[in-house]
């Protein structure tokens, strides 16, 4: 006998089914959605993580405002933009650190690309919780965030230097349109295979594991767009499990430890990779990242299947599942060249200080004979003064004392070429042994640690560059003289010793048309010397003006600025050797240089109105060449 089921229930059982069929499709359809977020935050903290691992954070923290055309900008702009271009759904890729409670961008990978990329020092304003926690562990935000550059979900990394201390944070933008475009075709799915359910519950089931299929390969290609990145670092990259076994790592680190896949599905301990005294250290260390903490980057022993041995630093991370530590995920940076060059370059410091005291040595003895021979032609001098006084008794006697002096001045006049050659020859000795002191001492101060070194350092190149000062006074003050003076325009020598300026704010005025006086040819580091005193005495100045004024004995040359001026106690002891802290050319040389040609030169200028230098060139010593 067939029972037959009441329409009612029919319906109530239609009704059901459907419910059932809709609760459990959308049930899949949430879990899609979330396996699908969590695995994209996963790879944005994945490649944010990677990231700044490459990212040289000591070169990184001592980026400036302003320093957006500096190699070390470009180097790791170029580095973030080539990793964006490999993962094609990463949106943006940029660089933050915090300047107090603030948090600005540093290096964005569309700068010069993009007229909305970031440059140094923008704020971000608003910084959600996530992108905050960024600067202690990689973290990825939960939500979308909306801005001027569109909704994103982004993920962040820490950047940390030599010494483990975070300096900034990468970060890692998904365009929201690529993450909704899957949320949207799983609504979608959901609400056509809720329409399909009337038709057939198993057709719309079916539908939806197909969907979710899909989704699974999608998720699988984008896992394998990172592992192939990965696969392209040139450093070793690996993750463990939370005893150390080693779970994953790349082509680079098989290679360099001359392992297989095979022996790696076997089960490595990580510390097997290191030197057995480095074991324990690392266990430490291992043990600190499981526990949360942050170590920083620690420089072990190597060692390869073959038993051969290399210096490495370790960068690494905790991986956390479900709120606890799973195992650790790091970079393994080989050093051997580092280590190469540290050792090369302290080689040669040393061998360059034993040339320097060497050569010191040198010019003490080359002072010390030079000495001997002034002594030597102040004994002759007194010789000839001598003989000269005793010939004078008779004729033969005078032309025999005339043939003496004439040979102890061409014997002088030697004397004098070989202390000229020899001070030419010791100015660049030792120009150039100061010049390769100043290489080292850079090339140290870019390895020193400790505050006393640097200040010991500091002290150092300050001793330099008061020898290279010395020296430059000296030698310009030995060429004063030696060459002819000569015509020369004053407006083209004024515009050549402002161009070894920096650029000047002020407005210029040189009215000095066709001018040319007679100078001696070092009339461009005078000019110099007093561009260069406005500069740095003067204070705030708007206007700078040449001029001249015709007189009745020549022509003085006025410099002029709106400046503070100079005191009228200290008008003429700016031009002493020795007054003020710069002890330079200074204004001293600056009126010798002049003087050759019987130009003067004095500040006439006002106290707070500006200074006032007029230059009193002789008739005779200026001419007009053209129309005045």
């Amino acid at each position: 006998m067939n029972v037959k089921i009441p329409r009612n229930i029919s319906i109530l059982l239609l009704i059901l089914i459907l419910v059932i069929t809709f609760l459990a499709v959308y049930s899949i359809s949430l879990e899609t959605q979330k396996s699908l977020k969590e695995g994209v935050q996963e790879k944005l903290i994945s490649v944010a993580t990677v990231m700044a691992s490459q990212v040289d954070g000591d070169e990184f923290a001592q980026i400036k405002t302003g320093e957006e055309d500096t190699p070390r900008f470009v180097r790791i702009r170029d580095q973030l933009r080539h990793a964006r271009q490999m993962t094609p759904d990463i949106r943006y890729m940029y660089t933050m650190r915090k300047n107090g409670d603030v948090v600005e961008f540093v290096v964005d990978s569309d700068y010069g690309y993009d007229p909305l990329s970031a440059k140094i020092g923008d704020v971000y304003n608003d910084a959600e919780p996530e992108l905050i926690l960024g600067f202690l562990s990689p973290t990825a935000n939960r939500d979308f965030t909306t801005g001027k550059w569109g909704a994103v979900l982004s993920g962040f990394s820490p950047i940390r230097d030599r010494s483990g201390n975070v300096v900034g944070i990468v970060g890692v933008d998904i365009d929201s349109a690529v993450v909704m475009a899957g949320l949207n075709r799983a609504n979608l799915v959901v609400f056509i295979i809720g329409i399909l359910a009337m038709i057939a519950v198993m057709v719309g089931i079916l539908g939806l594991e197909n969907r979710r299929a899909e989704y699974d390969r999608k998720i699988g290609e984008s896992e394998k767009k990172f592992k192939d990145f990965v696969e392209l670092l040139p450093q070793t990259i690996f993750e463990t499990d939370e005893m150390g076994i080693i779970t994953s790592t790349n082509r680079i680190a098989l290679e360099t430890f001359g392992i297989t896949n095979e022996e790696l599905q076997t089960g490595i301990n990580c510390m097997e990779m290191l030197v057995p005294g480095d074991r324990e250290v690392a266990g430490i260390f291992f043990a600190a990242l499981l526990r949360g903490e942050k170590p920083g980057g620690i420089e072990y022993t190597a060692q390869r299947k073959d038993g051969s041995t290399f210096p490495v630093i370790v960068y690494a991370d905790t991986i956390v599942h479900d709120g606890r530590p799973a195992g650790i995920r790091g970079v393994l940076l080989d050093i051997t060249d580092r280590k190469r060059t540290e050792e090369e370059l302290e080689c040669r410091v040393r061998e360059r200080t034993e040339q320097l005291a060497a050569s010191v040595l040198k010019l003490e003895t080359e002072i010390t004979n030079r000495k001997q021979v002034e002594s030597e032609l102040s004994r002759a001098n007194e010789e000839l003064s001598a003989a000269y006084e005793e010939l004078m008794a008779t004729e033969q006697a005078l032309r025999d004392g005339i043939r003496e002096v004439n040979k102890s001045q061409q014997a002088l006049e030697q004397a004098r070429k070989k202390l000229n050659l020899l001070n030419t020859l010791t100015f660049q000795d030792i120009s150039s042994a100061v010049f390769t002191l100043s290489g080292y001492l850079w090339l140290i101060r870019a390895d020193l640690v400790g505050e006393t070194q640097k200040k010991h350092l500091e002290k150092s190149e300050l001793l330099t560059k008061k020898i290279v000062g010395s020296l430059q006074f000296a030698k310009n003050y030995q060429e004063m003289g030696i060459h002819e003076p000569r015509w020369q325009n004053v407006s083209h020598v004024f515009i050549m010793a402002i161009s070894h300026l920096p650029p000047l704010e002020m407005s210029r005025k040189i009215r000095v048309n066709n001018l040319e006086i007679y100078a001696d040819p070092l009339l461009e580091n005078a000019f110099l010397t007093i561009i260069d005193n406005v500069l740095k005495h003067a204070g705030v100045v708007k206007e700078l003006i040449l001029r001249y004024e015709e007189t009745e004995g020549g022509l003085t040359l006025i410099i002029e600025d709106d400046g503070v001026g100079i005191p009228e106690d200290e008008k003429e002891k700016i031009f002493e050797r020795s007054f003020g802290k710069n002890t330079g050319l200074g204004l001293f040389l600056c009126r010798e240089i002049l003087s050759i040609t019987g130009i003067t030169i004095q500040e006439t200028g006002e106290p707070g109105k500006g200074a006032r230098f007029e230059i009193t060139v002789s008739e005779g010593f200026y001419r007009f060449t053209g129309t005045r």
